[in-house]
């Protein structure tokens, strides 16, 4: 079975049957229409395009059709038809198939019955938010490794015009302060009656100016898109969804090729942590920029937090996470069953997830599920919190409202479980009462490795407390944050060198004239 190739165009004019003859109406009129591949103009190589066709044997069916076109030559033509033909009958694939790249993947997200919600949840937010919008109409046979280039490509100038809109808000903000404040630095009116004119058109002036700049900064706030930045790590998650899927297709014989591998994106590089160091605090009260996604406080901004926090009711789940590493999930679903308080231990086996803001308990990862060791501080303080709750929830009861959790921390309300969310946004609040500069609520999961190594505790200590998989994602991510660490391995290497004199500076020799 071969491949054939024709030329054809869309020229109209009077039809004319294989024979060349011409194709008349009842009325003996010619029959105008496509010229198709009977158009003179064919001869001439710019005129018209290639196609191929072929059949595909079905045993007990008729044969299957496949035709493309639209092509410029006729080695394109041929090559392409050859392509098809071969996965056609070699690999079974049906060339025919129009199923797109949407109708593929919410196919094959609703097939994704043994993942973990949260997982599946991602999966959906990146098929929705980026593999439909910018692949969804394309079918699934024709997909190929451009399309996905285009689509990163489109998603990095998306980030590039959000950038740009948030710095032009935030000039404009800047523009809009110095006019308010060139408007009540303003004299008032004062002196004769044509001095007292001036003035007040002087400060009519400035107000006017004011309000301009305060309209201009409103309608660059509401043309700003509050969506967050596609950034390099997320763009590989994407990426990692859409080659599971194209996986399962080439499994299922759908595909031949799994496009988004073939696909390089940027390095992405986790984020190190950085100290909130006076310089950094300063510059961060003058601009209002962070200067990285991952944040920690010093020692001493440490101490201010936790003096501050200290008669909050939450002050032993504080605690806790600073100086344990819990994450927020884990430390809402810790249950009594799983704190030792006599051994002074907490088994990490579960966690809160919350999915489109509606939590629930799941499992952590393999490597997350481990045993914390407890300093008697944080023991100390959870005794309280035991003696606490026992008695909120002996007068709840009484009152009917006690909802029985068996967790660690609950509500005062009810026993509830709190909700991770309420836990980030109370902690928030109590950061920004303290005076101190921002860090996430996961960013003391930070500050707990921070302190350990700090302290001096052994790196292998803290991935098993952090729960990391690796040692090398604990060393990548903390080991230069804080600049005792470094202090202390440059005087060792120093230190190991024998020396006569260890003074520092040079030495001066003096030398006879």
């Amino acid at each position: 079975m071969s491949v054939t190739t024709y030329k054809r165009c869309y020229c109209t004019g009077p039809r004319v049957d294989r024979k060349g003859n011409p194709v008349v109406d009842a009325d003996g009129n010619p029959v105008i229409g496509d010229v198709g591949d009977s158009c003179p103009k064919l001869k001439q190589s710019t005129h018209g395009s290639w196609y191929f066709y072929f059949s595909i044997p079905r045993p007990g069916k008729d044969a299957e059709k496949v035709r493309r076109g639209g092509f410029s030559t006729k080695t394109d033509a041929k090559n392409e038809g050859m392509r098809l033909y071969n996965e056609a009958t070699n690999e079974g694939i049906d060339v025919n198939s129009k199923e797109t790249v949407e109708q593929y993947l919410r196919r094959w997200h609703q097939a994704q019955a043994g993942l973990k919600r949260s997982t599946r949840t991602s999966y959906l937010g990146h098929i929705e938010n980026h593999l439909v919008p910018h692949l969804g109409g394309i079918k699934l046979t024709e997909l190929r490794a451009h399309h996905i280039d285009a689509m990163f490509q489109a998603i990095r100038e998306a980030n590039e015009r959000r950038q740009a809109d948030r710095l032009r808000v935030l000039q404009l903000q800047v523009l809009r302060d110095e006019a308010h404040t060139r408007w009540k630095a303003a004299p008032q009116p004062q002196g004769g009656v044509r001095k007292r004119a001036e003035i007040r058109a002087f400060r009519a002036r400035l107000k006017a100016e004011w309000h301009r700049a305060n309209a201009e900064l409103r309608a660059a706030r509401k043309g700003t898109s509050h969506r967050r930045d596609t950034n390099v790590a997320t763009q590989h998650r994407i990426r990692a969804t859409l080659s599971s899927a194209l996986t399962d297709a080439v499994r299922q014989r759908l595909i031949t090729t799994n496009w988004a591998q073939l696909v390089s994106l940027p390095s992405r590089k986790r984020p190190k942590a950085l100290m909130w160091t006076d310089a950094r605090v300063a510059e961060w009260r003058r601009t209002g920029v962070v200067p990285s996604p991952v944040m920690v406080w010093t020692p001493e901004q440490v101490g201010r937090f936790l003096d501050h926090v200290a008669d909050d009711r939450l002050f032993p789940l504080w605690h806790l996470i600073t100086f344990r590493g819990l994450r927020r999930g884990e430390a809402t679903a810790v249950p009594w069953t799983e704190v030792d308080l006599d051994q002074g231990f907490i088994n990490i086996t579960e966690q809160i997830v919350a999915v489109s803001y509606e939590p629930y308990s799941d499992t952590p990862k393999a490597d997350s599920e481990r045993t914390i060791v407890l300093d008697e501080t944080t023991l100390s303080l959870l005794r309280d919190w035991k003696i606490t709750q026992d008695g909120e929830h002996e007068a709840l009861t009484a009152q009917g409202k006690w909802i029985e959790t068996g967790r660690v921390f609950t509500t005062a309300e009810d026993g509830s479980t709190y909700h991770p969310e309420w836990i980030s946004r109370r902690f928030r609040r109590l950061a920004k009462d303290a005076g101190l500069p921002p860090v996430r609520l996961h960013d003391l999961r930070h500050e707990a490795a921070t302190l350990a190594l700090t302290a001096g505790t052994d790196l292998k200590v803290v991935q098993e407390m952090l729960g990391h998989s690796t040692i090398i994602l604990t060393a990548d991510t903390y080991t230069s944050v804080v600049p005792a660490l470094s202090r202390a391995a440059a005087e060792a290497a120093v230190a190991i060198v024998p020396r006569a004199n260890r003074r520092p500076g040079l030495r001066v020799v003096e030398t006879a004239a």
